[in-house]
Formats: C-alpha cells, sequence, structure tokens
C-alpha cells in the first residue's frame, strides 16, 4: 500500500468521525487544560479565545492521525514503546508548560481579575517612553490601569503580538503534549491489562 493511499484512508476516516474526535478532544483538552492556566489576553487583538479553540482542533486532528497506529499497534509486547511515548509527551508538554509560564510571569499583568499582554520597556511607544521618564518608579501593572486597558498606547503593538502568539503557541505545545501522554497512558492501561490477562490464562 502506497504512503499516498495510507494518508487518504487517514483523512478520510478523520473526516467520517470528526464529531466524535471532537467530543473526544474537548474532553482530553478538558483533562490536559487543568495542568495549564488559560492563555493571557491580548487586549488589542480580536478572539481572545482563539488559542484554546485552536488546542481543541488540534487535539482532535492529533487524536486522528493516531488512531490508525493505536489499532494497529495494540498488543502487548508494544506496552513499553509507549510508554516511552507517553514520557516523551509528557515531558515536551512539561518544557512547554515551563516555557510558557515563564512568558506569562514576564509579559503579562493583572487587570481586574484577567491577565493582559504587555512588552517589555524596550519595546515602549513615545507616549510610553515620555510617560516612564516622567514616573520611573511606576510598575508594569499601574501603567495598564492608567491607560484604561490599553497597553498599546505605551508598548509597541507589534511586540505584544508577539509575546501573545509566542504564549498560545506554547499554551498550545503544553495541551497537545499532555493530551497525547494521556492517551498513550490510557493505552499503556489497556495493554497492561490484556497482558495480565493473557498471564492469568498461560497459568491456568
Amino acid at each position: 500500500m502506497s504512503t499516498t493511499t495510507t494518508s487518504a484512508g487517514v483523512f478520510r476516516h478523520i473526516q467520517q468521525n470528526w464529531r466524535k474526535l471532537i467530543q473526544f478532544a474537548s474532553w482530553a483538552f478538558a483533562t490536559s487544560a487543568a495542568f495549564v492556566a488559560p492563555p493571557p489576553v491580548d487586549i488589542s487583538a480580536g478572539d481572545d479565545k482563539a488559542a484554546v479553540k485552536f488546542a481543541t482542533l488540534a487535539i482532535a486532528f492529533v487524536v486522528g492521525l493516531l488512531l490508525v497506529p493505536l489499532r494497529r499497534f495494540h498488543s502487548a509486547k508494544y506496552t513499553t514503546r509507549w510508554a516511552v511515548l507517553a514520557v516523551v509527551c509528557f515531558a515536551a508538554g512539561a518544557a512547554s508548560l515551563l516555557g510558557y509560564s515563564s512568558n506569562r510571569t514576564r509579559y503579562t499583568v493583572d487587570m481586574a481579575g484577567t491577565q493582559v499582554v504587555i512588552a517589555d520597556r524596550s519595546h515602549l511607544t513615545e507616549l510610553g517612553k515620555d510617560y516612564v521618564q516622567r514616573f520611573p518608579f511606576v510598575t508594569e501593572e499601574e501603567i495598564v490601569a492608567r491607560t484604561g486597558g490599553k497597553p498599546e498606547w505605551v508598548w509597541n503593538e507589534d511586540a505584544i503580538h508577539q509575546n501573545a502568539f509566542r504564549m498560545n503557541l506554547l499554551y498550545v505545545a503544553a495541551v497537545v503534549s499532555f493530551a497525547a501522554a494521556i492517551i498513550f497512558l490510557m493505552q499503556v492501561w489497556e495493554l497492561s491489562g490484556v497482558k495480565k490477562s493473557a498471564a492469568r490464562v498461560t497459568r491456568a
């Protein structure tokens, strides 16, 4: 069977089972998202939930791609390999989460309970530079509050968008990696049960 035919079959399967994949992805997202705080808000951008929506769709797509290998290699002899994949995905999720948390701490401020994306002081606008010169000890939280939630007045808008994009990317990577780890762990748990059942039959 050619690679093209196999790929076509996988994508056809994803298309036919898209609703079920979305439902499972929503569950996997809800489970994996428990490890990751929601992405901060880029006020000057449009949809502040774009990263969450994209993460759910990405998980659905990943689940669809994994359906074939999960079924094909559903044997107790592959348990260790699935466990290794689970560990790798969990490590990737942890690394992404670490980067995401670091960026979230550095480039966000709280405004009425919402984490708002900002930039650092090397990307101040002319208005921002003038304001910081007059009030050198002002904090980022105070700046955002005094601008009425308009960080783009003080920081370069492109820098704000870049920080938001980086955090959204790390957020999606963390959530998808954790979701994949959960899926692989479920496979390991099921195959471990199969292995135990086979061992009992052998002893009998």
